[in-house]
């Protein structure tokens, strides 16, 4: 299903897996790679895009992607998208980032949060172990030795070159929202949809923000 709302496409897509406990956690992740082809690529010459991954099983968590064409090259995007302890200064409703180096290309990033949920300020405070393959890859989870505000999260960066001037950007991200308070419960339990609402708002605002960073660095590089 393809749904066009304020120039911003809507998809979802059934995205198999498997059902197995110990699979990887990179393979728990919906790629966008697997589904990109020129229809998406122009899709993105439109406007940003949200893909809503359709769990096989009701055990399976929700994923949503947000997309959106970059006018810089992959190099200039990953700069941006990694470094984590700037991103206060450009990405809604982050407050502070920590970093802690974990092994050769894996980090701990502690993220502090603060958002408004209708009239009540929320708080959140968790740490991702987050992998990264320059210059077009990073995938993370929750780093479960840590204290975190949430029981799950994890995701991705998808970095693809469309030419050397132009980067197709995907964030896909799970975070397991009933786990953030009685408050987040209360709101879910009224309004189920929220499930889906939260991360496609959340991954809209963090792909634009990426995209209007880059894009002002890289005008002013030129």
């Amino acid at each position: 299903m393809k749904i066009t709302l304020k120039g911003v496409v809507l998809i979802t897509f059934i995205f198999q897996i498997a059902r197995a406990e110990d699979i990887h956690p990179d393979f728990k992740i919906p790629k966008v790679r697997e589904i990109f082809d020129e229809n998406v690529s122009k899709m993105l010459e439109r406007g940003n895009l949200i893909i809503v991954h359709k769990k096989p099983s009701p055990e399976l968590p929700i994923f949503v992607s947000a997309g959106t064409l970059v006018n810089a090259p992959v190099e200039k995007v990953w700069k941006v998208i990694t470094d984590y302890e700037k991103y206060p200064e450009f990405v809604p409703q982050v407050e502070d980032v920590k970093i802690k180096k974990l092994g050769e290309n894996e980090i701990g990033v502690t993220y502090s949060l603060s958002f408004k949920f209708t009239v009540i300020k929320l708080k959140a405070r968790y740490t991702l172990h987050t992998r990264l393959y320059p210059p077009t890859d990073v995938w993370w989870t929750l780093k479960k030795d840590e204290k975190n505000d949430i029981e799950e999260a994890m995701g991705r960066w998808e970095l693809i070159p469309i030419d050397k001037n132009k980067t197709a950007a995907f964030y896909t991200i799970y975070s397991h929202l009933q786990s953030m308070g009685r408050l987040m419960r209360f709101f879910l339990k009224q309004e189920p949809h929220l499930e889906v609402t939260i991360p496609v708002s959340t991954g809209s605002v963090m792909v634009e923000a990426v995209k209007k960073r880059v894009e002002e660095n890289y005008t002013k590089e030129k």
